[in-house]
């Protein structure tokens, strides 16, 4: 590993509380590198004070080596080499953190390194190892909480808020050279057209394809996105392949998509609606009608969506459906920030009236009190 590792910190001692651990994770700038990229301080921190205002309840910590896109095998790739450095981070996250019972998750690309990774796995800790059917996109994190039997009290609020844990294995190899070596990754295994090697970050995503000559995308198959001339690559790079082209029909109500979807949506529902959704940004009354697009959106249920593409794999159409629900998503927070940063204006505005109307009401009844002082004056003069 030395050769995508970078010293910056000092080893942290066995003994380092979850505290510690936290900060050195924070200071290292680790990220969810299963593809979501939020920060893994932010996400560990969240469970403890969850499991502080819940009584102390222990947290849940699953270790996601599920790799279930194909066309996607980093997960296998730092398993393979690095196994049992993932599972001594596991370990030792799990101890900091009162963990019970932490859970190794594996799919069916990833099952046969269970005895190599249970082996270097200490004997006297107890290790749950839980076996992932095949399916589509069985690693999302909502599938394999369903999958572990996890219950979430509420579906609307991120597992790590309600003490629930979940992380990529080459997050956790990240960890572990963090808080064990002092050291940073400077490299992630990215698959190039169908092969996976170890690229340093910062790479620009065409020179891992020069002889690519049209664009390029960054993901999988399924839930890959267009990828721009200056992109480089990132904690969040899983794949990259050549575009190629395609030209989408116009729908022809086939169905297939619904069906195919994993969290049981209407892909053509979505995207009828993501057409409606308006550019600008709309009154907070328009948001709330129910027949505003936002709302529509929302009742047919794109926050659930888990953009695993396998929509688009299915449409006879070649309808860019995944496209348009991410643009959807991001037009929808930018309306809900605008509106939000509306409310926020009325909501000064209406203080400051407030405090001007205050004003104005100490300024009458000063003048009132001087008026009535000079009348006394000279009623006993």
């Amino acid at each position: 590993m030395n050769a995508y590792c970078e010293a910056r910190f000092d080893p942290l001692p066995a003994s380092a509380t979850a505290a510690e651990l936290i900060a050195r994770i924070g200071a290292a700038g680790i990220r969810g590198m299963g593809g979501g990229g939020f920060p893994t301080a932010q996400k560990l921190q969240a469970a403890l004070d969850s499991r502080r205002h819940a009584g102390g309840a222990p947290i849940e910590l699953i270790a996601n080596g599920v790799a279930c896109e194909p066309g996607i095998d980093g997960d296998l790739l730092v398993l393979a080499e690095h196994g049992a450095a993932v599972m001594h981070a596991l370990h030792r996250l799990g101890m900091a953190l009162a963990v019970p019972t932490p859970t190794l998750a594996l799919g069916t690309r990833t099952a046969h390194l269970r005895g190599e990774l249970e082996a270097a796995w200490p004997r006297a800790a107890p290790l749950k190892v839980l076996p992932v059917p095949a399916g589509v996109a069985a690693g999302a994190e909502p599938l394999l909480l369903r999958q572990a039997g996890v219950h979430l009290p509420d579906p609307n609020q991120p597992p790590a808020t309600q003490g629930i844990v979940v992380l990529n294995v080459l997050t956790l190899l990240a960890i572990g050279r963090a808080i064990d070596h002092g050291e940073l990754l400077t490299a992630r295994p990215v698959t190039v057209a169908g092969a996976t090697r170890w690229v340093h970050y910062g790479e620009p995503l065409t020179a891992l394809l020069p002889e690519a000559s049209g664009a390029l995308r960054s993901g999988g198959p399924w839930s890959g996105r267009s990828a721009g001339a200056a992109e480089r690559v990132d904690a969040t790079t899983l794949a990259v392949a050549a575009a190629g082209t395609t030209t989408a029909d116009p729908c022809i109500g086939c169905g297939r998509c619904a069906p195919a979807c994993p969290v049981g949506l209407d892909p053509e529902a979505l995207w009828k609606h993501c057409a409606d959704l308006p550019a600008s940004a709309v009154t907070l009354a328009e948001q709330a009608s129910p027949d505003s697009a936002l709302q529509q959106l929302a009742s047919a249920g794109l926050d659930r969506c888990l953009e695993c593409g396998y929509c688009n794999a299915v449409c006879p159409s070649a309808i860019d459906l995944l496209a348009a629900f991410r643009q959807a998503s991001d037009r929808g927070r930018a309306l809900k920030a605008s509106v939000a940063a509306a409310q926020r204006s009325a909501a000064r505005y209406a203080r400051h009236e407030a405090r001007e109307a205050q004003r104005d009401a100490a300024r009458s009844e000063r003048r009132a009190a001087r008026l009535q002082r000079r009348r006394d004056w000279t009623a006993s003069s």
